[in-house]
């Protein structure tokens, strides 16, 4: 497989490109008892909405992923949202293992679900961090996770970008405060900016879904939120794919 320029970066070739890939894992895929599929949902299945429970399906997205949980295929979701409201958005996830909140979340076909929270001194530091951001004027953006504060300006995106920088601007100064600390690190994603603990990532939680399994895998996903998912899928000789 060869590589291409693309924006000054070295990026592989598109998998569907390659006809090495599509004649090795593709013919896993044809020949697995049950193959793996783990989604994203916002961004991948779903656009970016301003209000977050408005992120419905592309068109045609539930008819695919219901026709492949009547076959052979295992289904899961590994999500930064919390499992509710992705069960809220795709009633039909209720039928598989979804992670959720970045791998903290975890429910289980049959319905038990367990959550890994944030330690004392994470939930303190997210704590202080939401206080001066809304006394800072951007309460109303801001989105509180179990392990998670994330400010939001998708919503902005009328309204000039000099709004969207300054924002953007205040986010990073105050998220920088606690970044290193407690294991709580800066994500920058698609409209927006999270500070979150990283103890418990999608790459935990795919490897968890994983597990022993000997079976071809696909992740689909779409921000640098799925790239330790990527390299766990990666590292098992499975396909990511950059939605």
């Amino acid at each position: 497989m060869t590589d291409s320029l693309e924006h000054g970066l070295l990026v592989p070739r598109p998998w569907a490109d390659s006809p090495e890939a599509q004649q090795e894992l593709g013919g896993a895929l044809r020949d697995a008892a049950h193959p793996l599929l783990i989604c994203d949902y916002d961004g991948t299945l779903a656009p970016f909405h301003v209000d977050k429970m408005e992120a419905r399906p592309y068109p045609g997205v539930v008819e695919r992923l219901e026709r492949i949980l009547q076959g052979r295929t295992q289904l899961a979701f590994v999500s930064g949202r919390p499992i509710g409201e992705l069960m809220m958005l795709l009633p039909l996830a209720a039928r598989t293992e979804i992670w959720g909140m970045h791998g903290r979340e975890h429910r289980r076909p049959d319905g038990g679900t367990t959550l890994l929270d944030a330690s004392q001194l994470q939930r303190a530091a997210l704590n202080e961090a939401q206080h001066t951001l809304a006394t800072r004027g951007v309460g109303d953006m801001l989105e509180r996770k179990a392990a998670s504060l994330a400010v939001h300006w998708r919503g902005l995106q009328g309204g000039g970008r000099e709004r969207i920088d300054a924002v953007q601007a205040l986010a990073g100064e105050v998220f920088a405060g606690y970044a290193g600390r407690h294991a709580l690190a800066i994500l920058q994603f698609d409209g927006g900016m999270e500070l979150r603990a990283e103890d418990y990532t999608k790459g935990h939680a795919v490897r968890a879904l994983l597990g022993e399994r000997k079976a071809p895998v696909v992740f689909l996903g779409d921000d640098t939120t799925d790239e330790d998912a990527f390299r766990v899928v990666g590292g098992a000789r499975g396909l990511a794919l950059l939605v």
